[in-house]
């Protein structure tokens, strides 16, 4: 073998040593993967990870294995909101920010930071171009359209996706029940008239007029029908923003309960114009996805030489 056809040989194996793999919520990659990369949101996890450290027996048979401009084409449409339930939505791209952050700041900071920012990027410039303007794509702008009579809003959660609801609710009183009150300090920033309460803390008495309800923490239906039970507080009306309502469908006697699949099915009316928009964006991924592994082809020293 020439030195050239071991170059070539070499470029061709490297080309394919970065796996994306796509992952149901829960899959906890983390534990079974401890050189990946490891992005959990409240639909799915996705692993990060230099394919010739992974073992057939690390895999399952619903993960999903992206390579080469596939696995870049499906970071940036998911980044973009693409394969949400509310197509375009705004809250995962946040997320992800979230999760590039913490990886740079890691043990590899130096090898990620290039190719998460030139993500970041990428993703930036999809959304506008073609993903502006398309009209009640965040959660928090459509589950307040359910809940606009209600003076009083209870948040359960204190997630992003809190983070990106409550400036929606600037209109009503606000109380937010977590697991972890301390760390929910700063969502106060986001709305001047909101109060945060532990999960297993009670309200003030003296609302006046009909209470809504957002879901937004990764607990079951049975769980928030305990919780609720224990609260006290009779909801008007209630919004199941979980990812797994469409299975775990949540019941509370009395009080009408709108699904995340419900809050999807508001869009339809514009639906159209957004799928041409949704198009246009992917093109243009295809197109940015192309050109990030031109890129990568051409350097002979594989998954680390991201970094360059």
């Amino acid at each position: 073998m020439t030195i050239i056809q071991f170059f070539l040989a070499r470029i061709a194996l490297v080309s394919e040593s970065v796996a994306i793999i796509n992952g149901q919520p829960g899959r906890d990659f983390a534990s079974q993967l401890g050189h990946a990369l490891v992005w959990k949101t409240c639909l799915r996890e996705i692993a990060i990870i230099d394919s010739r450290q992974l073992r057939p027996e690390d895999l399952r048979a619903d993960d999903e294995i992206y390579t080469r401009e596939e696995g870049y084409r499906f970071l940036l449409e998911v980044i973009c909101g693409l394969h949400s339930p509310l197509v375009g939505e705004t809250e995962v791209m946040g997320q992800f920010k979230n999760f590039a952050v913490r990886a740079m700041e890691g043990p590899a900071g130096r090898c990620t930071a290039p190719w998460l920012q030139r993500l970041m990027a990428d993703a930036k410039k999809v959304r506008t171009n073609h993903l502006t303007g398309l009209g009640g794509r965040s959660y928090g702008q459509l589950a307040e359209r359910h809940l606009a009579d209600c003076p009083s809003i209870v948040v359960l959660g204190a997630g992003h996706l809190v983070q990106e609801t409550i400036p929606w609710l600037t209109a009503h009183r606000v109380d937010i029940f977590c697991r972890r009150p301390d760390a929910a300090i700063e969502l106060l920033s986001r709305h001047s008239d909101a109060s945060i309460h532990p999960i297993d803390g009670s309200m003030e008495s003296g609302n006046k007029g009909p209470v809504g309800l957002i879901i937004a923490a990764p607990m079951t239906a049975d769980e928030i029908a305990s919780w609720s039970a224990r609260l006290g507080c009779r909801f008007e009306r209630i919004v199941d923003l979980r990812g797994e309502s469409r299975t775990d469908k949540l019941a509370i006697e009395g009080t009408p309960v709108i699904h995340l699949q419900d809050v999807v099915d508001d869009l339809e009316s514009n639906w159209k114009f957004a799928n041409l928009r949704v198009e246009s964006a992917k093109k243009e991924i295809l197109e940015h996805a192309a050109d990030f592994w031109q890129r990568y082809d051409v350097r002979p020293f594989g998954w680390e030489d991201l970094c360059a």
